[in-house]
């Protein structure tokens, strides 16, 4: 056994040893500087892998294969409504639209007015065309000539369609009036012209009435075709059959036995509706 002074003094050094130690832990656990263990965040754990990252999905797909005149053109994805631009009019999806340019493309996304009618369903060749209403000379677009609504004057461009002077003949404002909805006709004697109505009751005063258009322009002053056509064919050797020439001065399309028969420099075509359809 240790003396009794020498126990004594080996248990207060112990206590004094003790007593620093947990002094110097309180210490060290009231510093600021270092946050609560499970305050701790890792840096990894705010850092978000790239391949979580949703990529945009495109609305634009990939181009076709197929082989054409490569040239800058633009396709209109009607289900996104967005323009996708390709190298060839063969490289656009099947079923889209396409142009020439981004801005005709854009235009075709903002029509003037939601009252133009649907297009109709024709087949001919594609190629954006405006329509003229003729009761309020609003323009409509649609993406080929033939289906524009039957009776309405065409224009290659918006800028042609919305002059003033375009049409050459002006049809009276509808008349504001709710009454049966329905295509109707009214003749302008003193413009010699047809104008389509959406009723009877919407007719100006002093214009016909008619239900139908072939109606209405039986009862139109003939047009002296002697003026825009030719009234003899130039001579020649050809197949016999009938085609059409557009007098390049005035628009007029003219009947012809044959193509060799058409005058010089016209442009000469198969049928009446591909000729007037033309307006370039």
């Amino acid at each position: 056994m240790w003396p009794r002074t020498l126990r004594h003094s080996i248990f207060v050094e112990l206590f004094l040893f003790l007593a620093f130690c947990f002094a110097f832990i309180a210490c060290d656990s009231g510093d600021g500087d270092t946050p609560p263990a499970e305050d701790v965040v890792s840096v990894e754990d705010n850092v978000q892998s790239t391949s979580d990252v949703s990529q945009p999905v495109s609305n634009c797909p990939d181009a076709r294969e197929d082989e054409c005149e490569e040239k800058t053109i633009w396709a209109l994805n009607v289900d996104t409504g967005t323009c996708c631009e390709y190298a060839g009019f063969c490289k656009s999806p099947d079923g889209w639209e396409q142009y020439k340019d981004l801005v005709t493309c854009e235009s075709s996304l903002n029509p003037p007015s939601s009252n133009c009618p649907p297009p109709l369903d024709n087949e001919c060749e594609q190629k954006t065309f405006w329509a003229k209403r003729p009761e309020t000379g609003e323009c409509c677009q649609y993406a080929r000539p033939c289906t524009t609504p039957d009776g309405w004057e065409k224009f290659k461009d918006l800028q042609t369609c919305e002059e003033p002077d375009s049409t050459g003949v002006q049809c009276p404002p509808a008349i504001e009036a709710e009454c049966e909805e329905k295509t109707v006709w009214g003749l302008d004697k003193p413009n010699n012209a047809c104008c389509q109505y959406a009723g009877f009751c919407m007719i100006p005063d002093g214009l016909e009435q008619y239900k139908d258009l072939d109606t209405c322009e039986g009862e139109l002053e003939p047009e002296e075709q002697a003026v825009d056509c030719p009234d003899e064919e130039k001579p020649g050797e050809c197949e016999k059959k009938t085609v059409w020439a557009k007098n390049n001065s005035t628009g007029t399309c003219c009947e012809f036995s044959g193509f060799c028969h058409t005058p010089d420099g016209w442009e000469q075509y198969k049928d009446l509706t591909t000729c007037e359809e033309d307006t370039e």
